[in-house]
């Protein structure tokens, strides 16, 4: 199968870059078929209300089932995320903040997961039923592009409450920085916590960083009071329980307000949550299209590049031939990665503006049986074009072969260092029956009311 990505070659009129020399972060401010496990099996975890042993899986290819890709995760990543969300829980370092007596720990040795259901790239609601009903409370996968709608490069994605099973995190959030507060946010949501986007600095923020911190009382006696065992919370729940959901939920549809009060420092170094934030492009401009390039260049920023690239997408829609050429050139020195895919991805939000050059890089790279097929599917779907939607309908259908609509601006040659891939990826046709129902609905809604309904 190809491992080609393919880029466009188009002149682009200069443009100097706005350097940025102090990126220190500011102390409290940034920051279908069967599912089998691998390894060993579980110890039991412990039972009470402030501490759970959680059973931990990450996602592998064996090359039998679904195809696909494969993240890593070892026992000491493991201890070192829930370290990091005890650290959060347990310490009262804000004005605000309670210190909450709970802790997470990990139940037994991480264990391997895969399946013919899944390529380990969850974009379809279907994929994500599909993992979240493995065994494991905290399941890691190489990428989450879906969750209840398409959100690509989102750090995690959980059911809330009642009937919720287990989370699910992107390898890139597990692994990173902010590890453990996207391991205690998803776990919020599974004990049955809400977005609390009234809360500026509470760790159930939609868009999370450093300074995500506080947790309310409320809160931690729902954290603490909940019947979870090893692999994931009693399934039926009280009454009560139930009237504390939605008592300590209440004011979560407050509208979310407070983009323009962040740098783009502060974004950047933050993790989307189910809720991509389209309203950036009212708030930051091309200078702050320079500062997220000039990021990407920065391999200690590794930790937040998926945020980034994802970012360039959402704001670069004035600077569109900019933010494209800097998104390809990110994945011409990233090839074969999953943060090269979201990046892919991160086109159709330029696509959407308008941009032909990034509909058309998608455009190219939508085949089947590639490493890049289905992140470039997945752009096509965010992108609502109907372009994108002819080709997708296309692909559908049982077309092999697509081309790109801009003409002179294709170069067929592929970039040698990007003829590249650690493994080649089936692109489901089921990736591409959402990705239609994605693009239809963003036509229809726009990319605001698709987002925030």
């Amino acid at each position: 199968m190809a491992t080609t990505f393919k880029t466009l070659d188009c002149a682009r009129s200069s443009t100097d870059r706005v350097k940025v020399h102090a990126l220190a972060l500011r102390a409290g401010t940034l920051g279908l078929g069967a599912l089998a496990l691998a390894a060993f099996a579980p110890a039991a975890s412990a039972q009470n209300t402030n501490a759970h042993a959680l059973t931990v899986s990450v996602w592998f290819d064996d090359g039998m089932g679904g195809g696909g890709t494969s993240a890593t995760f070892s026992d000491a990543e493991a201890d070192t995320m829930f370290a990091g969300a005890n650290t959060i829980a347990v310490n009262a370092d804000q004005v605000g903040d309670i210190a909450c007596d709970h802790t997470l720990s990990r139940s037994g040795n991480v264990q391997g997961i895969h399946g013919t259901g899944s390529d380990g790239d969850i974009d379809t609601a279907e994929e994500f039923e599909y993992v979240q009903r493995g065994d494991t409370f905290v399941k890691v996968v190489p990428l989450i592009s879906f969750c209840s709608k398409a959100e690509p490069g989102i750090a995690g994605c959980a059911p809330i409450g009642n009937g919720a099973k287990s989370l699910v995190l992107a390898e890139w959030a597990a692994k990173g920085t902010l590890g453990g507060a996207a391991v205690l946010h998803e776990y919020g949501h599974v004990v049955g916590l809400d977005h609390q986007e009234y809360l500026v600095w509470n760790f159930m923020q939609p868009v999370l960083n450093d300074g995500n911190r506080n947790i309310t009382t409320e809160q931690c006696a729902l954290l603490r009071s909940d019947t979870v065992d090893s692999n994931g919370p009693a399934p039926a729940r009280s009454e009560d329980k139930q009237a504390g959901f939605a008592q300590v939920n209440g004011s979560k549809t407050v509208p979310y307000s407070n983009l323009a009060d962040m740098t783009i420092l502060d974004l950047a170094h933050s993790l989307f949550f189910q809720r991509t934030p389209v309203e950036v492009e009212d708030a930051f401009g091309a200078n702050d299209l320079e500062v997220l390039l000039d990021l990407l260049q920065h391999e200690e920023e590794h930790d937040y590049h998926p945020t980034i690239v994802t970012l360039v997408g959402l704001i670069g829609g004035a600077n569109a031939d900019r933010a494209a050429d800097g998104l390809v050139a990110f994945i011409d020195r990233h090839p074969g990665t999953s943060v090269s895919r979201i990046a892919l991805t991160a086109l159709g939000h330029l696509a959407a503006r308008g941009n032909q050059y990034a509909l058309d890089t998608l455009i190219v790279n939508a085949k089947p049986n590639s490493y890049y097929g289905s992140a470039a599917v997945v752009g096509l779907g965010v992108s609502g074009r109907a372009e994108a939607r002819s080709v997708l309908q296309g692909l559908q259908n049982g077309a092999l072969v697509v081309s790109a609509t801009g003409g002179s601006r294709i170069d067929p040659a592929p970039s040698a260092a990007l003829a590249q891939g650690p493994s080649d990826t089936s692109l489901h046709r089921s990736t591409v029956m959402e990705a239609v129902r994605v693009n239809e609905a963003i036509a229809t809604m726009g990319r605001r009311g698709y987002y925030r309904d």
